[in-house]
């Protein structure tokens, strides 16, 4: 094994442990706070990536450990799964670590600024359209089982040798099959260290945000609200559809 390899895989082995550590309540300190520099499971200590590709990393790591059922004494399992994890996002040698932080800035943070995604004002209906309401729904669950379908199938839409939730947006977007009702959306929050893409979907006349990894991590439900929780604040969202339907094949 190279020796690149087994440093990618030593750091997303740290990143994993870091997640898992907080979703069980092990450790109360949000990531990347000053008290995170003296663990030895902090990944900024092994890696002078800029922050958005730490953050990039921990995203996938949080993922990861909310489709583990974490037990005392069971790094042998996350050792594991890490393998398996390598070999399905093909992350980049050691070598091209920084040319890939550079593509990864620039694809998800130098993003031309545009309007905010908001709720479409509209009147209320006199009743209430359960048909079409659970039309959307069904879509959306059809959509993500293929979106889940191609991650597991390492399809890297961008072709930045990652797959992330670039690939997971743009292929629920191009799976999806009434155009008019997604969008690809944005959302950066410095504060609670969320920088993401992802969907929303208009349901019901209300533009709903969608996690196109749900299917994928094995959450329970699709709600960018539900999977994200307070990390999540939906009055950041961009929508940045313009920008990235060029991957749409």
């Amino acid at each position: 094994m190279s020796d690149s390899m087994s440093y990618h895989r030593a750091l997303q082995d740290c990143a994993i442990e870091c997640a898992l550590r907080r979703k069980n309540r092990r450790c109360r300190v949000s990531f990347d706070a000053p008290a995170c520099q003296g663990c030895k499971w902090y990944i900024g200590n092994y890696s002078d990536a800029s922050p958005a590709h730490l953050q990039l990393y921990m995203t996938q790591a949080e993922l990861q450990a909310g489709a583990i059922k974490a037990t005392s004494g069971g790094h042998h399992l996350v050792f594991a799964i890490l393998v398996a994890i390598f070999l399905t996002l093909g992350i980049l040698g050691y070598r091209d670590f920084k040319a890939a932080d550079a593509l990864i800035a620039q694809k998800m943070v130098q993003v031309r600024p545009v309007a905010q995604t908001k709720a479409v004002p509209v009147t209320q209906p006199s009743s209430p359209r359960p048909a079409a309401v659970n039309n959307v729904r069904a879509m959306i669950d059809s959509t993500l089982k293929l979106v889940s379908r191609d991650l597991n199938n390492k399809v890297d839409i961008n072709h930045d040798g990652i797959i992330n939730c670039v690939d997971a947006a743009v292929l629920f977007y191009q799976h999806f099959p009434d155009k008019s009702k997604v969008q690809i959306t944005l959302n950066k929050n410095d504060a609670t260290k969320m920088h993401h893409l992802f969907n929303v979907v208009l349901i019901d006349e209300v533009w709903r945000a969608i996690e196109p990894q749900a299917t994928w991590a094995n959450k329970s439900s699709f709600y960018m609200t539900d999977v994200w929780s307070n990390q999540y604040d939906s009055r950041l969202n961009q929508n940045v559809t313009q920008h990235y339907i060029q991957y749409i094949k």
